[in-house]
């Protein structure tokens, strides 16, 4: 999954799995690191980390006050590529737009939108290739 730039930034200190777990399990909350291993925050680190990541987790930030991303802009690039990987393999937008609402909601609309976005990309790149000679 791709990361915004604030989870990006966390993931350098605890890596991307654990800023994922995090996001899922504090996303658009400010968490109040524990200084100890005890209490209520202590036993929510070691359920959506486990012992060993919240362990460490606190190690790193301990007393500390992070703000933890949704990542809605990692879920949106998430969900244009899923869209973009359905069109490519030759489906059709309204196709595309009833399977993709397993990954989230999303109109036959606007998967038109990212199919003409990425028709122009695509002509745009064939287009700067260099022509090449013909064989003799």
């Amino acid at each position: 999954m791709a990361l915004c730039a604030t989870m990006e930034m966390l993931a350098e200190y605890v890596g991307p799995k654990t800023a994922l777990k995090l996001v899922e399990a504090f996303g658009g909350t400010d968490l109040r690191v524990p200084r100890r291993r005890a209490g209520n925050t202590w036993a929510k680190l070691v359920s959506a980390l486990g012992d060993e990541e919240a362990a460490r987790f606190v190690h790193l930030f301990s007393g500390e006050r992070i703000y933890v991303p949704t990542n809605a802009d990692g879920q949106r690039e998430q969900l244009r590529n899923a869209i973009i990987r359905e069109l490519r393999k030759g489906r059709s937008p309204e196709e595309v737009a009833a399977d993709v609402r397993v990954i989230g909601r999303v109109s036959v609309r606007h998967v038109r939108r990212i199919a003409s976005n990425v028709r122009q990309e695509i002509e745009a790149s064939q287009m700067q290739l260099p022509l090449l000679p013909p064989k003799m």
